[in-house]
């Protein structure tokens, strides 16, 4: 059969098995096992049968980020490997729904024609081959995919039916994360008598830590939230992810009316990113970035503080350098803080020390007088708040490497005439 023949066959099987799944009753049984028969489809519906759907994770990132070629590889890469791995025990087929989303269509295992086969150990088989598949693909092609398991469909029963039970099986995704293969027993044991109390002190746990600017407290708050949601149905999960969302905001508007510049926060933005994530993870992550953004603004910011604090007291040394009397402990009572602290601040950030910084400032105008204007150097020693000659003529030599008359003298052009 040549090429443009087998392309024509596989868009008319591709159309049956997708009416096959949605439209199931518009067609007698024996009519669709002739439709699928005549397109070369190697599944019996006379046998039980089992729908897997399979969605590619983060889907929307890998449309951000790789070309409209790789993007049609990847469905038929899982198809293949898919067909593959499950024709060692089944007769399967597949088709492509939608962008992302494909279906497996399983049946007739070898070991389902011995009269003794054991339902549980044909699931448990399944469940490892779906595994295994998962497991090929993101080793191939690092991506990963989540897939849920309807159901055996006996002869006769609707497949759409069932087709719709397991596509809501799905959203299973959000609670189990990504690379989950979703059961119906997953499905079941999921709850939805939810535990009002114990989520009204979750909110108050996560208030409470915002409000007090504790990020570990709050990132332990939120895994408990999102730990109790886990538990929960998919309905569930949207409600109350839709209930903590406002009280964020709340909280977050109480908190401005204390402060001079209101928070950054882009309540619309953090709506949508928190509730378009495929996994609690996901919308947990999302969540903890901002709040720790609101945490950061919170907190005073440290190296401006502490610039700041050393600007102040450059400008109280640089505005009292004449008084004799300034010191380290009266510069750290203008500005409030403990002399010590102070002194290592200063240290810290100048690499010289507050009583250094004083010494430098007087001596550097100490010379400005002595060279600028005729006054003694007794009269210059004073002005600059030195009260010991012999001390000011020490720090002279050294700081210039010249006596106060000799500096005068090299500038004025005298010295050694």
């Amino acid at each position: 059969m040549n090429r443009s023949k087998l392309e024509r066959r596989d868009i008319v099987r591709t159309f049956y098995l997708r009416k096959l799944l949605t439209q199931s009753g518009s067609l007698r049984q024996d009519e669709w096992e002739l439709a699928l028969a005549d397109n070369r489809s190697p599944l019996d519906l006379g046998k039980p049968l089992t729908i897997v759907l399979v969605r590619l994770d983060r889907y929307e990132e890998l449309v951000r980020s790789k070309s409209e070629a790789e993007l049609r590889v990847y469905p038929f890469a899982v198809a293949n490997i898919a067909e593959e791995i499950l024709s060692r025990h089944y007769a399967c087929d597949h088709v492509e729904l939608k962008e992302g989303l494909l279906a497996l269509l399983v049946n007739g295992a070898e070991a389902h024609s011995d009269s003794d086969s054991d339902p549980q150990a044909d699931e448990a088989r399944l469940l490892g081959c779906l595994r295994e598949i998962r497991d090929t693909v993101h080793g191939y092609y690092h991506f990963s995919f989540t897939c849920a398991v309807s159901e055996t469909i006996m002869h006769g029963e609707p497949l759409s039916d069932r087709y719709a039970a397991v596509s809501a099986q799905l959203d299973g995704r959000l609670m189990y994360g990504h690379g989950a293969v979703v059961t119906p027993g997953m499905r079941l044991a999921q709850r939805s008598d939810y535990d009002l109390p114990l989520l009204e002190e979750l909110h108050r746990r996560i208030e409470r830590a915002l409000i007090e600017a504790k990020l570990p407290q709050l990132a332990e708050a939120l895994d408990a939230f999102m730990n109790e949601l886990a538990r929960y149905d998919y309905d569930g999960v949207v409600q109350h992810l839709l209930q903590l969302l406002p009280v964020i905001r709340h909280t977050v508007q109480q908190m401005d009316q204390h402060r001079v510049q209101t928070f950054s926060l882009n309540y619309g933005e953090l709506f949508k990113t928190v509730m378009s994530r495929e996994t609690l993870d996901d919308a947990k992550t999302v969540l903890l970035a901002a709040l720790a953004d609101l945490i950061e603004e919170q907190k005073p910011r440290t190296d401006v503080r502490r610039g700041l604090l050393v600007e102040a007291i450059k400008e109280i040394v640089q505005e009292s350098y004449m008084d004799p009397g300034l010191n380290l402990s009266g510069i750290a009572g203008m500005i409030r803080m403990s002399e010590s602290y102070a002194g290592k601040l200063f240290r810290d950030h100048e690499k010289m020390s507050v009583g250094d910084y004083v010494n430098a400032v007087r001596l550097e105008h100490a010379k400005r007088l002595l060279v600028e204007t005729n006054s003694s150097v007794n009269s210059v020693m004073e002005q600059t708040g030195f009260s010991n000659q012999s001390n000011f003529f020490r720090l002279f030599k050294r700081h210039f490497g010249a006596t106060p008359k000799e500096l005068r003298l090299t500038a004025s052009g005298q010295l050694g005439k």
